[in-house]
Protein backbone atom coordinates (compact mmCIF):
# COMPACT_ATOMS: atom_id res chain seq x y z
CA UNK A 1 0.00 0.00 0.00
CA UNK A 2 2.77 2.47 0.85
CA UNK A 3 4.39 2.47 -2.63
CA UNK A 4 1.00 3.02 -4.25
CA UNK A 5 0.32 6.04 -2.05
CA UNK A 6 3.48 7.75 -3.28
CA UNK A 7 2.71 6.79 -6.89
CA UNK A 8 -0.77 8.32 -6.58
CA UNK A 9 0.69 11.55 -5.14
CA UNK A 10 3.18 11.74 -8.03
CA UNK A 11 0.39 11.32 -10.60
CA UNK A 12 -2.26 13.55 -9.01
CA UNK A 13 -0.12 16.52 -7.93
CA UNK A 14 1.99 18.67 -10.26
CA UNK A 15 5.76 18.69 -9.60
CA UNK A 16 5.74 22.09 -7.89
CA UNK A 17 3.19 20.88 -5.32
CA UNK A 18 4.48 17.37 -4.62
CA UNK A 19 6.73 18.43 -1.75
CA UNK A 20 3.78 19.91 0.13
CA UNK A 21 1.63 16.85 -0.62
CA UNK A 22 4.33 14.47 0.59
CA UNK A 23 4.80 16.62 3.69
CA UNK A 24 1.12 16.13 4.55
CA UNK A 25 1.55 12.43 3.76
CA UNK A 26 4.45 12.31 6.23
CA UNK A 27 2.46 14.12 8.93
CA UNK A 28 -0.38 11.61 8.60
CA UNK A 29 2.16 8.82 9.11
CA UNK A 30 3.24 10.68 12.26
CA UNK A 31 -0.38 10.70 13.49
CA UNK A 32 -0.29 6.92 13.27
CA UNK A 33 3.02 6.92 15.12
CA UNK A 34 1.36 8.96 17.91
CA UNK A 35 -1.80 6.89 18.17
CA UNK A 36 -0.27 3.44 17.60
CA UNK A 37 1.82 3.13 20.78
CA UNK A 38 -0.91 4.72 22.92
CA UNK A 39 -3.73 2.51 21.64
CA UNK A 40 -1.41 -0.51 21.60
CA UNK A 41 -0.40 0.20 25.20
CA UNK A 42 -4.03 0.44 26.26
CA UNK A 43 -4.90 -2.82 24.52
CA UNK A 44 -2.04 -4.90 25.93
CA UNK A 45 -2.64 -3.41 29.39
CA UNK A 46 -6.28 -4.50 29.56
CA UNK A 47 -6.58 -7.32 26.97
CA UNK A 48 -4.56 -10.14 25.43
CA UNK A 49 -1.81 -8.91 23.10
CA UNK A 50 -3.46 -10.64 20.10
CA UNK A 51 -6.10 -7.89 20.11
CA UNK A 52 -3.45 -5.43 18.87
CA UNK A 53 -3.79 -6.89 15.38
CA UNK A 54 -7.58 -6.61 15.26
CA UNK A 55 -7.40 -2.79 15.36
CA UNK A 56 -6.53 -3.02 11.65
CA UNK A 57 -9.98 -4.37 10.74
CA UNK A 58 -12.15 -1.25 11.25
CA UNK A 59 -9.36 1.02 9.96
CA UNK A 60 -9.00 -1.14 6.86
CA UNK A 61 -12.74 -1.22 6.15
CA UNK A 62 -13.00 2.57 6.36
CA UNK A 63 -9.91 2.93 4.14
CA UNK A 64 -11.37 0.64 1.47
CA UNK A 65 -14.53 2.71 1.08
CA UNK A 66 -12.61 6.00 1.27
CA UNK A 67 -10.22 4.81 -1.45
CA UNK A 68 -13.07 3.79 -3.75
CA UNK A 69 -14.78 7.14 -3.24
CA UNK A 70 -11.80 9.52 -3.37
CA UNK A 71 -8.68 8.10 -5.04
CA UNK A 72 -8.55 8.41 -8.85
CA UNK A 73 -7.34 5.57 -11.04
CA UNK A 74 -3.84 6.07 -12.45
CA UNK A 75 -3.21 3.07 -14.67
CA UNK A 76 -0.19 3.22 -16.96
CA UNK A 77 -1.53 2.59 -20.50
CA UNK A 78 1.86 1.18 -21.55
CA UNK A 79 2.24 -1.18 -18.61
CA UNK A 80 2.65 -4.90 -19.18
CA UNK A 81 0.33 -7.32 -17.41
CA UNK A 82 3.12 -9.82 -16.77
CA UNK A 83 4.65 -10.37 -13.32
CA UNK A 84 8.40 -10.57 -12.84
CA UNK A 85 8.39 -13.79 -10.82
CA UNK A 86 12.14 -14.25 -11.24
CA UNK A 87 12.85 -10.83 -9.74
CA UNK A 88 10.44 -11.45 -6.87
CA UNK A 89 12.06 -14.79 -5.96
CA UNK A 90 15.68 -13.62 -6.32
CA UNK A 91 15.21 -10.42 -4.31
CA UNK A 92 12.95 -11.96 -1.68
CA UNK A 93 15.13 -14.99 -0.94
CA UNK A 94 18.31 -12.88 -1.11
CA UNK A 95 17.08 -10.31 1.41
CA UNK A 96 15.68 -13.04 3.66
CA UNK A 97 19.04 -14.86 3.70
CA UNK A 98 20.99 -11.75 4.69
CA UNK A 99 18.53 -10.68 7.38
CA UNK A 100 18.34 -14.20 8.81
CA UNK A 101 22.12 -14.36 9.06
CA UNK A 102 22.31 -10.98 10.79
CA UNK A 103 19.63 -11.88 13.32
CA UNK A 104 20.85 -15.42 14.07
CA UNK A 105 24.59 -14.73 13.91
CA UNK A 106 24.93 -14.49 17.68
CA UNK A 107 23.14 -17.73 18.44
CA UNK A 108 24.80 -19.85 15.72
CA UNK A 109 28.19 -18.13 15.74
CA UNK A 110 29.39 -15.68 13.10
CA UNK A 111 31.89 -18.19 11.67
CA UNK A 112 29.41 -21.07 11.48
CA UNK A 113 28.87 -22.57 8.01
CA UNK A 114 25.14 -21.74 8.18
CA UNK A 115 25.65 -18.01 8.81
CA UNK A 116 28.50 -17.64 6.31
CA UNK A 117 26.53 -19.60 3.74
CA UNK A 118 23.40 -17.46 4.24
CA UNK A 119 25.39 -14.23 3.90
CA UNK A 120 27.30 -15.34 0.81
CA UNK A 121 24.19 -16.85 -0.74
CA UNK A 122 22.11 -13.77 0.01
CA UNK A 123 24.55 -11.37 -1.65
CA UNK A 124 24.96 -13.74 -4.60
CA UNK A 125 21.19 -13.84 -5.08
CA UNK A 126 20.97 -10.04 -4.99
CA UNK A 127 23.73 -9.83 -7.61
CA UNK A 128 21.76 -12.33 -9.71
CA UNK A 129 18.67 -10.16 -9.16
CA UNK A 130 20.42 -7.11 -10.66
CA UNK A 131 21.64 -9.24 -13.58
CA UNK A 132 18.12 -10.58 -14.14
CA UNK A 133 16.48 -7.14 -13.97
CA UNK A 134 18.80 -5.86 -16.73
CA UNK A 135 17.63 -8.60 -19.10
CA UNK A 136 13.97 -9.33 -18.34
CA UNK A 137 11.55 -7.49 -20.71
CA UNK A 138 9.39 -5.98 -17.95
CA UNK A 139 11.43 -5.89 -14.71
CA UNK A 140 9.93 -5.21 -11.29
CA UNK A 141 12.81 -2.78 -10.63
CA UNK A 142 13.64 -0.35 -13.43
CA UNK A 143 17.45 -0.22 -13.31
CA UNK A 144 17.51 2.93 -15.45
CA UNK A 145 15.99 4.87 -12.55
CA UNK A 146 19.37 4.72 -10.82
CA UNK A 147 20.82 6.89 -13.58
CA UNK A 148 18.93 9.78 -11.94
CA UNK A 149 21.29 11.16 -9.29
CA UNK A 150 18.59 12.38 -6.92
CA UNK A 151 16.80 9.05 -7.13
CA UNK A 152 19.73 6.85 -6.12
CA UNK A 153 21.00 9.34 -3.55
CA UNK A 154 17.48 9.57 -2.09
CA UNK A 155 17.40 5.78 -1.78
CA UNK A 156 20.73 5.73 0.06
CA UNK A 157 19.48 8.43 2.45
CA UNK A 158 16.24 6.50 2.97
CA UNK A 159 18.19 3.35 3.87
CA UNK A 160 20.63 4.97 6.32
CA UNK A 161 17.92 7.08 8.00
CA UNK A 162 15.67 4.06 8.48
CA UNK A 163 18.67 2.06 9.69
CA UNK A 164 19.63 4.69 12.24
CA UNK A 165 16.21 5.72 13.53
CA UNK A 166 14.37 2.40 13.54
CA UNK A 167 17.46 0.74 14.98
CA UNK A 168 17.00 2.81 18.17
CA UNK A 169 13.23 2.31 18.57
CA UNK A 170 13.56 -1.35 19.57
CA UNK A 171 16.28 -0.85 22.24
CA UNK A 172 14.67 2.27 23.70
CA UNK A 173 11.38 0.42 24.15
CA UNK A 174 13.16 -2.31 26.14
CA UNK A 175 15.02 0.38 28.11
CA UNK A 176 11.82 2.21 29.07
CA UNK A 177 9.86 -0.89 30.06
CA UNK A 178 12.43 -3.38 31.37
CA UNK A 179 15.08 -1.06 32.86
CA UNK A 180 13.02 1.93 34.00
CA UNK A 181 9.88 -0.10 34.72
CA UNK A 182 7.49 1.91 32.51
CA UNK A 183 4.14 0.34 31.67
CA UNK A 184 3.45 -0.25 27.95
CA UNK A 185 1.12 2.75 27.75
CA UNK A 186 3.56 5.01 29.58
CA UNK A 187 6.34 3.92 27.21
CA UNK A 188 4.05 4.74 24.28
CA UNK A 189 3.25 8.16 25.71
CA UNK A 190 6.97 8.83 26.16
CA UNK A 191 7.46 8.79 22.36
CA UNK A 192 4.80 11.45 21.72
CA UNK A 193 7.29 14.39 21.54
CA UNK A 194 8.99 12.79 18.55
CA UNK A 195 5.74 12.06 16.71
CA UNK A 196 4.23 15.49 17.40
CA UNK A 197 7.26 17.31 16.02
CA UNK A 198 7.14 15.15 12.87
CA UNK A 199 3.45 16.02 12.58
CA UNK A 200 4.16 19.75 12.76
CA UNK A 201 7.42 19.95 10.81
CA UNK A 202 6.79 17.55 7.88
CA UNK A 203 4.14 19.66 6.05
CA UNK A 204 6.22 22.83 6.47
CA UNK A 205 9.38 21.10 5.23
CA UNK A 206 7.55 19.61 2.27
CA UNK A 207 6.09 22.97 1.24
CA UNK A 208 9.47 24.68 1.71
CA UNK A 209 11.19 22.08 -0.50
CA UNK A 210 8.88 23.12 -3.35
CA UNK A 211 10.19 26.68 -3.05
CA UNK A 212 13.91 26.33 -2.34
CA UNK A 213 14.71 22.71 -3.16
CA UNK A 214 15.35 19.78 -0.85
CA UNK A 215 19.12 19.59 -0.38
CA UNK A 216 19.68 21.99 2.50
CA UNK A 217 16.43 21.04 4.21
CA UNK A 218 17.55 17.39 4.26
CA UNK A 219 21.07 18.34 5.41
CA UNK A 220 19.53 20.31 8.29
CA UNK A 221 17.13 17.48 9.11
CA UNK A 222 19.83 14.82 9.16
CA UNK A 223 22.02 17.06 11.32
CA UNK A 224 19.14 17.49 13.77
CA UNK A 225 18.61 13.72 13.86
CA UNK A 226 22.28 13.20 14.67
CA UNK A 227 22.10 15.85 17.38
CA UNK A 228 18.90 14.36 18.79
CA UNK A 229 20.42 10.88 19.06
CA UNK A 230 23.47 12.28 20.85
CA UNK A 231 21.10 14.09 23.23
CA UNK A 232 19.29 10.80 23.87
CA UNK A 233 22.65 9.26 24.79
CA UNK A 234 23.30 12.12 27.20
CA UNK A 235 19.83 11.84 28.76
CA UNK A 236 19.63 8.02 28.99
CA UNK A 237 20.56 6.82 32.46
CA UNK A 238 18.94 5.12 35.44
CA UNK A 239 17.34 8.42 36.50
CA UNK A 240 15.74 9.16 33.11
CA UNK A 241 12.15 10.43 33.15
CA UNK A 242 9.66 11.26 30.43
CA UNK A 243 10.49 14.93 30.80
CA UNK A 244 14.26 14.60 30.61
CA UNK A 245 13.97 12.50 27.44
CA UNK A 246 11.31 14.66 25.74
CA UNK A 247 13.60 17.44 24.35
CA UNK A 248 15.95 14.91 22.73
CA UNK A 249 13.03 13.03 21.15
CA UNK A 250 11.57 16.31 19.91
CA UNK A 251 14.86 17.22 18.19
CA UNK A 252 14.93 13.77 16.54
CA UNK A 253 11.33 14.21 15.42
CA UNK A 254 12.06 17.63 13.91
CA UNK A 255 14.97 16.11 12.01
CA UNK A 256 12.82 13.25 10.71
CA UNK A 257 10.09 15.68 9.67
CA UNK A 258 12.63 17.73 7.72
CA UNK A 259 14.10 14.63 6.06
CA UNK A 260 11.51 12.12 4.90
CA UNK A 261 9.09 14.29 2.91
CA UNK A 262 11.74 16.44 1.11
CA UNK A 263 13.86 13.33 0.48
CA UNK A 264 10.95 11.47 -1.10
CA UNK A 265 9.93 14.52 -3.12
CA UNK A 266 13.51 15.02 -4.37
CA UNK A 267 13.88 11.35 -5.31
CA UNK A 268 10.55 11.26 -7.17
CA UNK A 269 10.71 14.72 -8.79
CA UNK A 270 12.53 13.70 -11.98
CA UNK A 271 10.88 10.29 -12.31
CA UNK A 272 8.54 10.00 -15.35
CA UNK A 273 4.95 9.74 -14.10
CA UNK A 274 4.23 6.49 -15.93
CA UNK A 275 6.92 4.60 -13.95
CA UNK A 276 6.33 6.38 -10.64
CA UNK A 277 4.83 3.20 -9.21
CA UNK A 278 8.08 1.30 -9.77
CA UNK A 279 10.11 4.23 -8.39
CA UNK A 280 8.04 4.60 -5.22
CA UNK A 281 8.14 0.84 -4.74
CA UNK A 282 11.95 0.93 -4.81
CA UNK A 283 12.06 3.81 -2.30
CA UNK A 284 9.71 2.06 0.12
CA UNK A 285 11.55 -1.24 -0.26
CA UNK A 286 14.84 0.52 0.46
CA UNK A 287 13.32 2.10 3.56
CA UNK A 288 11.95 -1.24 4.73
CA UNK A 289 15.32 -2.90 4.20
CA UNK A 290 16.90 -0.13 6.27
CA UNK A 291 14.39 -0.75 9.05
CA UNK A 292 14.97 -4.51 9.03
CA UNK A 293 18.76 -4.14 8.91
CA UNK A 294 18.62 -1.51 11.66
CA UNK A 295 16.65 -3.77 13.98
CA UNK A 296 18.77 -6.83 13.09
CA UNK A 297 22.22 -5.21 13.29
CA UNK A 298 21.43 -2.95 16.25
CA UNK A 299 19.83 -5.89 18.06
CA UNK A 300 22.93 -7.99 17.45
CA UNK A 301 25.19 -5.14 18.58
CA UNK A 302 23.06 -4.67 21.70
CA UNK A 303 23.39 -8.35 22.61
CA UNK A 304 27.16 -8.28 22.12
CA UNK A 305 27.64 -5.16 24.20
CA UNK A 306 25.28 -6.44 26.92
CA UNK A 307 27.44 -9.52 27.40
CA UNK A 308 30.59 -7.40 27.62
CA UNK A 309 29.20 -4.71 29.92
CA UNK A 310 27.38 -7.23 32.13
CA UNK A 311 30.65 -9.10 32.66
CA UNK A 312 32.32 -5.85 33.73
CA UNK A 313 29.49 -4.78 36.04
CA UNK A 314 29.10 -8.19 37.69
CA UNK A 315 32.83 -8.76 38.15
CA UNK A 316 32.84 -6.95 41.50
CA UNK A 317 30.07 -9.10 42.97
CA UNK A 318 30.83 -12.40 44.78
CA UNK A 319 29.09 -14.60 42.21
CA UNK A 320 30.17 -17.91 40.70
CA UNK A 321 31.25 -17.74 37.02
CA UNK A 322 28.30 -19.86 35.86
CA UNK A 323 25.86 -17.58 37.73
CA UNK A 324 27.40 -14.50 36.08
CA UNK A 325 27.16 -16.17 32.67
CA UNK A 326 23.51 -17.09 33.26
CA UNK A 327 22.63 -13.55 34.34
CA UNK A 328 24.40 -12.12 31.28
CA UNK A 329 22.43 -14.50 29.06
CA UNK A 330 19.12 -13.46 30.63
CA UNK A 331 20.04 -9.80 30.26
CA UNK A 332 20.91 -10.22 26.56
CA UNK A 333 17.50 -11.87 26.07
CA UNK A 334 15.78 -9.01 28.00
CA UNK A 335 14.44 -11.56 30.51
CA UNK A 336 14.83 -9.30 33.55
CA UNK A 337 12.02 -11.07 35.40
CA UNK A 338 14.01 -14.36 35.43
CA UNK A 339 17.17 -12.86 36.96
CA UNK A 340 16.09 -13.43 40.62
CA UNK A 341 15.80 -17.17 39.92
CA UNK A 342 19.37 -17.22 38.61
CA UNK A 343 20.78 -16.38 42.05
CA UNK A 344 21.47 -19.17 44.55
CA UNK A 345 19.10 -18.95 47.57
CA UNK A 346 22.03 -18.18 49.85
CA UNK A 347 22.86 -15.05 47.82
CA UNK A 348 19.33 -13.67 47.49
CA UNK A 349 20.39 -10.59 49.45
CA UNK A 350 22.60 -9.61 46.48
CA UNK A 351 19.58 -9.15 44.23
CA UNK A 352 19.42 -5.30 44.53
CA UNK A 353 23.12 -5.03 43.63
CA UNK A 354 22.69 -7.47 40.73
CA UNK A 355 19.73 -5.52 39.36
CA UNK A 356 21.66 -2.26 39.60
CA UNK A 357 24.60 -3.87 37.78
CA UNK A 358 22.50 -5.27 34.91
CA UNK A 359 20.56 -2.01 34.56
CA UNK A 360 23.80 -0.06 34.27
CA UNK A 361 25.10 -2.63 31.77
CA UNK A 362 21.99 -2.07 29.65
CA UNK A 363 22.43 1.72 29.76
CA UNK A 364 26.07 1.43 28.69
CA UNK A 365 25.11 -0.93 25.85
CA UNK A 366 22.32 1.41 24.80
CA UNK A 367 24.83 4.24 24.46
CA UNK A 368 26.99 2.09 22.17
CA UNK A 369 24.03 1.25 19.93
CA UNK A 370 22.80 4.84 19.74
CA UNK A 371 26.28 6.07 18.84
CA UNK A 372 26.24 3.77 15.79
CA UNK A 373 22.82 5.18 14.88
CA UNK A 374 24.24 8.72 15.10
CA UNK A 375 27.07 7.71 12.75
CA UNK A 376 24.51 6.35 10.28
CA UNK A 377 22.72 9.70 10.29
CA UNK A 378 26.05 11.46 9.69
CA UNK A 379 26.47 9.30 6.59
CA UNK A 380 23.04 10.56 5.55
CA UNK A 381 24.26 14.17 5.91
CA UNK A 382 27.16 13.43 3.56
CA UNK A 383 24.80 11.80 1.06
CA UNK A 384 22.37 14.74 1.21
CA UNK A 385 25.18 17.08 0.08
CA UNK A 386 25.27 15.09 -3.18
CA UNK A 387 21.65 15.91 -4.09
CA UNK A 388 20.91 18.22 -6.99
CA UNK A 389 18.86 21.10 -5.60
CA UNK A 390 16.00 21.08 -8.11
CA UNK A 391 13.27 23.72 -7.90
CA UNK A 392 10.41 23.12 -10.33
CA UNK A 393 8.73 26.31 -11.60
CA UNK A 394 5.00 26.45 -12.22
CA UNK A 395 4.41 25.95 -15.96
CA UNK A 396 1.42 25.02 -18.11
CA UNK A 397 3.08 21.64 -18.72
CA UNK A 398 3.17 20.96 -15.01
CA UNK A 399 -0.49 21.79 -14.69
CA UNK A 400 -1.30 18.81 -16.91
CA UNK A 401 -0.99 16.73 -13.74
CA UNK A 402 -4.20 18.37 -12.52
CA UNK A 403 -6.13 16.69 -15.33
CA UNK A 404 -8.29 13.70 -14.58
CA UNK A 405 -6.25 10.51 -14.56
CA UNK A 406 -7.72 9.11 -17.76
CA UNK A 407 -7.06 12.29 -19.78
CA UNK A 408 -3.55 12.59 -18.37
CA UNK A 409 -2.84 8.97 -19.33
CA UNK A 410 -4.07 9.62 -22.88
CA UNK A 411 -1.76 12.63 -23.19
CA UNK A 412 1.19 10.62 -21.90
CA UNK A 413 0.44 7.87 -24.41
CA UNK A 414 0.26 10.41 -27.23
CA UNK A 415 3.53 12.02 -26.13
CA UNK A 416 5.35 8.68 -26.10
CA UNK A 417 3.89 7.79 -29.49
CA UNK A 418 5.22 11.05 -30.96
Amino acid sequence: MMPQSLAIISNVFPPEKRGAAMGIWGSIVAVGAVLGPIIGGLIVTHYAWEWVFLINLPVGIVAIFATLAIVPESTDPLASRSIDWGGILLSGIGIFSIVYALIEGNSHGWTSPLIIGMLVGGFALLAAFVWWERRVPDPMMKIELFKLRNFWVGNVISLVVAFGMFGIFFPITIFLQSVLGFTPIRAGLSMIPMSLTILMVAPLAGRLSDRIGARWIIVTGMSLMTTGILLIIARSNLDTTVWTLAPALAVCGAGMGMTFAPMTAAAMREVPPRISGSASGIINTTRNIGQVLGIAIMGTLLQNRLNAHAADQLANLPLAPDVRANISHLLAASRFEDIPNALPPAQADLLPQVFLAVQQAFVDSLHNVFFVAALACLVGVACALMLRNVVVPVTPANRSHDLPAKEAAQRELARVAD
